[in-house]
């Protein structure tokens, strides 16, 4: 899938090939990397209704007679994936200020084009998936839904509530039963074009340390509002609330609502948790806690008694906390990860071996979107691209399978600042090349030549 935004913020325009598995945007500061992967997140979490396909409409009207019916996903998307991606951008875009807690003006220029593309990826993890869905319509009936692996047919099957003496199906209107089944079956493509997305933004280093101000806060909001309306003030609740109430972009705002509720993601275990493992024992030396109250803490491996609270603990292991619990709680296969500046507060020695890790992520099944400034994580990221067709380099310098790139599923966008514009840079076996950043090293470079060998500047 595709997806082209223009005039979004600073960005004039900008697209970005989501069929890619990594994702780089690299460039300036104030360029619009931060705005192009929020309007990215919010896109892949929105859920509009689709227009409705007269195919499903028909086919539906059967179910009452036939009592099954049989539906193809991938000739649904391929017949309807044009009206079905306009129609949501169109809602998108009217939703779009909500993902930044803007106003609407700001966003009154922007626009977006979204482009299934080749459906070849998405029919992979189409039949790679298994459904089964069981949903009660009124008392009457029930409508199973079901898809095999390695079919693309979706089997809906209509049931008769065997507790309910002398039921008819007939009982149910058609338009209620269509409306029904169609917006079930619209949701299950949604969730295939977009699919479950976590974002660690850059602000992710205070989540974990305000999260329960920023609760009392709110709590503390409540109050008044209650307060005014037991004394029947004239104040107005909601002019209250516009007045009191911070606004965070979406990515932030779930970001805070994970945090808040971590006893609650405690208790599941990912099949990825291994990532996290790997953090800690890599980069943070120590492992990151929930406490019984549902705090963050860290334990480290030199201090094995102590369990320092998030705020006493190192800026790296704030800036990574996140991340571990992600994988150790939340991950699911297929998922869709977008991390805004990973080197944050990474010595040189770590920005390489995360870079290490995001590569294995990659390639367990995950798509991952990085904006970036570290020359360490794109030196290492291009040294994972050319390894992959070095094998022999690969074991000389103990170079795991899992952490070398294929060139053709990188892709790497250039933000520019003077012009706004963003380019989608060359990505071959050998790497790709980023000139801000590079020109700024090679500048370094010949002024402290210069220094040392004392060039005459006469």
């Amino acid at each position: 899938m595709k997806v082209n935004f223009k005039e979004l913020g600073y960005v004039k325009n900008v697209e970005l090939d989501l069929n890619k598995d990594l994702i780089i945007l690299c460039g300036p500061n104030n360029t619009g990397k931060t705005y192009v992967a929020y309007a990215i997140y919010g896109l892949m979490k929105f859920r509009s209704e689709l227009p409705k396909s007269r195919k499903v409409a028909d086919e539906i009207k059967n179910l009452m007679e036939k009592g099954q019916i049989e539906l193809d996903i991938i000739d649904l998307l391929t017949e309807n994936s044009a009206s079905y991606l306009n129609a949501i951008g169109k809602s998108y875009i009217k939703q779009i200020p909500k993902v930044f807690a803007s106003d609407e003006a700001t966003f009154s220029k922007t626009e977006i084009k979204i482009e299934l593309g080749e459906i070849s990826d998405l029919s992979t993890k189409i039949l790679a998936e298994k459904i089964s869905q069981e949903i009660g319509i009124r008392n009457s009936v029930s409508v199973k839904i079901v898809k095999e692996v390695n079919s693309s047919t979706i089997t809906c099957i209509l049931i008769e509530n065997e507790n309910i003496a002398n039921t008819n199906k007939h009982e149910v209107p058609t338009t209620i039963l269509l409306d029904f089944i169609a917006d079930r079956i619209f949701s299950i493509l949604i969730d295939f074009i977009f699919p479950k997305t976590y974002i660690a933004p850059a602000e992710r280093i205070a989540i974990n340390i305000f999260s329960k101000e920023l609760s009392l806060k709110r709590n503390v909001l409540v109050d008044k509002l209650l307060e005014l309306k037991d004394v029947g003030k004239d104040d107005d609740p909601f002019d209250l609330i516009k007045r009191r109430a911070t606004r965070y972009p979406s990515p932030v705002r779930d970001s805070l609502e994970i945090s808040e509720d971590l006893n609650n993601f405690e208790k599941n275990n990912s099949e990825f948790e291994h990532f996290a493992d790997e953090i800690e024992k890599e980069i943070l030396k120590g492992q990151v806690l929930i406490s019984k109250e549902g705090d963050v803490q860290f334990k480290p491996d030199k201090a094995k008694s102590l369990k320092l609270p998030i705020h006493l603990t190192a800026s790296v292991v704030k800036s990574l906390s996140n991340l571990v619990i992600y994988f150790r709680h939340l991950a699911t296969k297929g998922d869709f990860i977008i991390i805004d500046e990973p080197e944050l507060n990474l010595h040189p020695d770590n920005q390489v071996i995360i870079a290490r890790i995001i590569a294995k992520i990659v390639n367990n099944g995950f798509k991952v979107l990085i904006s970036t400034h570290s020359d360490y994580i794109i030196r290492e990221l291009n040294n994972l691209i050319m390894l992959k067709s070095k094998p022999n380099f690969a074991k000389k310098y103990n170079y795991a399978d899992d952490t070398l790139l294929t060139h053709s599923k990188v892709g790497a966008i250039l933000f520019h600042y003077n012009t706004r514009k963003s380019v989608a840079l060359e990505v071959s076996e050998t790497g790709f090349e980023v000139e801000t950043i590079d020109n700024v090293i090679n500048e370094l470079n010949e002024r402290s030549q210069a220094l040392i060998f004392n060039d005459d500047l006469e």
